[in-house]
Order: C-alpha cells, then structure tokens, then sequence
C-alpha cells in the first residue's frame, strides 16, 4: 500500500514538477544571458577571444543555476523521507533523477535559428547538473559553501535533525485535536490490562482475594475509560483499528469482569479466545498504528506495549 503511495506521489511529481521544469528554464536562461552578451561582441567583431570568454562564462552561469535545482529536488526529497519514513523512496528518486535534469533536456530539444552561448553551453550545463545530483546525494557537505542558501538544505546534509526534532504535548494534542482524548484512553487501558496481567502472574503467596480484587478495579477502570475511546475516530487513523479494538479488547474485558464477579471458568475461556484475536490482529498492525500516529500528530509510542496478554491465561 505505501508503495502505491509512493508511486501515486511519483507520478503527481512528474505532473507538477513540469512548472517547476519550466521556471527553471526561465531562471536557466536568464543566468546565462548577461554571459552571453559577450559572446555575442566576441561573434560580432570576429574575435575568438571574447567568443571563448562568453562561452565559459554562459556554461558556468547556468550549470550554477541548473545545479541549484538539481541541489534543490534532493533537499525536497530528504526531506520528505525523513517525515515519511513508512514510505518507499525509490519510485520518488527515480523522479527527483529524472527532474534533476529534465530543464536542460528540454532547453536542448530547442533549434534556434542563431545559436546563443546559453544553447552552445548547454551539453557541459547537463554534464555539471548531474554531477551535482550526484554529491547532492552521496556527499552533501561538499556543496554547502556554493548552496547553503537552498531550501531544506540543512536537511539534506543533516537529516538527523530533522528526525530529532520532537513536537512538545501541547503541539501533539492541537494536532490530533478531538481523536487526543481516544488515543490516550486507548493506550491508558492496554497498560491497565498488563497491569492486570502483572496482578495475576505476580507473588503467588499473595492472598488469592486480593488479586480478584484488583483485577476486578482494574477491569472496571478501562471500562470507565473506555467511554472516552471512539471507535470511528481510531478507524480513521487506522482501518479498523477501532473496530478490533471494541470487538476484541472491550468485548474481552467485559467478559473477564463478568467472569470475576462470578468466577465462573467459561468466562475466562471466552475472554482468553476474544484477547487472543485481538493479541493476533494487534501484533500484525501495531508498527503500522505507531506510524500513523507519528506521521499524522507527532506521537511517540515506540515505548508503549507492542501486545496485549490475556491476565487470565
């Protein structure tokens, strides 16, 4: 799924990457043309000279610019890796190659009636422009005192920065808004049942009452808590997490309360069946849950419980 993603996103770049092609042809040019006016006196007055002069100057003027594009593709894409890392780049770097390049491609393509030095410097403009692609991706650092001033490029050089920078609680609860609360709630009972888990496989001279007791207050809190969890909230940042979540988790705990209360072994047969189907789905989707949360509002829940145990296994 996240490589269709990926290859959705590929193929948007390729369409909306034509106007960035386009500003950078403009830019391309119009870096060249002071250059190239000294090519044309050197053309006009026969002297090679100056013909030479405005050459090199024309070639140097736009690979400079061509680079900062290419310089530029990259950042972009660093960037976007590092904030998506659930997302497969390799359909997005054939695209970044691609575009790198494209504007001198296109500018080539072009038959001009009386050459310029921006047409004539054209082949050694996509020699450099590749280049630069090249140590923009392999080794950054090298371009820093020519490209600083692109944007991202911080991020291209250090994306571990970008990666460290972690939101603070106020900036995760304005970001996930109204599903917070759910999200909270529902990470608050997983720990309450490995609580009860821990409760019931615990010193096993404690006085068997008292464990049914606090497993009895345990079971009751995530039923509390559990008015505040909405299951289409989680479905939405999740397919079906909130489904899976109130069919197996809730339905399980409510069954292993009615169970302690009459202590009957059914119960605890039907509450053991229904967390082993939850145990099974969320081990399958948790990594997947954590990206989601992540990449949408800026949670960390690496630390949080990977699975959840039946406590009356």
């Amino acid at each position: 799924m996240n490589t269709a993603f990926s290859l959705l996103i590929m193929f948007m770049a390729f369409s909306i990457g034509l106007i960035g092609i386009a500003v950078a042809i403009l830019v391309m040019g119009l870096a060249g043309a002071p250059r190239a006016l000294t090519f044309d006196t050197g053309r006009r007055a026969g002297n090679r000279s100056l013909l030479r002069l405005g050459l090199v100057l024309a070639a140097v003027g736009q690979s400079y610019e061509a680079g900062a594009y290419a310089v530029f593709v990259v950042a972009v894409l660093r960037a976007f890796s590092v904030a998506n890392p659930e997302v497969p780049t390799w359909p997005l770097w054939i695209a970044a190659f691609f575009h790198s390049d494209a504007g001198v491609v296109y500018a080539m393509k072009e038959r001009p009636e009386q050459p310029t030095a921006q047409h004539y410097s054209l082949p050694f403009v996509s020699l450099a422009s590749f280049v630069i692609f090249l140590l923009a991706v392999l080794v950054p650092s090298w371009l820093a005192p020519f490209y600083q001033w692109v944007p991202n490029f911080d991020c291209m050089v250090h994306p571990e920065r970008l990666a460290a920078v972690v939101p603070t609680d106020e900036e995760i609860k304005k970001r996930a808004g109204e599903n917070h609360q759910s999200i909270e709630s529902f990470f608050r009972n997983t720990e309450y049942l490995q609580s009860m888990q821990l409760l019931m496989r615990g010193d096993p001279k404690r006085n068997p009452q008292e464990k049914l007791d606090g497993m009895r207050k345990l079971a009751d809190k995530i039923l509390d808590e559990n008015r505040h969890v909405s299951e289409v909230r989680l479905n939405a940042i999740y397919a079906r997490w909130g489904t899976e979540y109130q069919e197996n988790f809730v339905r399980g705990v409510t069954t292993l309360r009615r169970g302690l209360e009459a202590l009957s072994k059914d119960d605890f047969g039907m509450a053991d069946a229904y967390f082993a189907t939850w145990d099974t789905w969320w081990r399958d989707n948790h990594r997947q849950v954590f990206l989601e949360l992540h990449r949408r509002f800026g949670f960390e829940v690496s630390s949080r419980a990977s699975r959840t145990r039946s406590p009356a296994a």
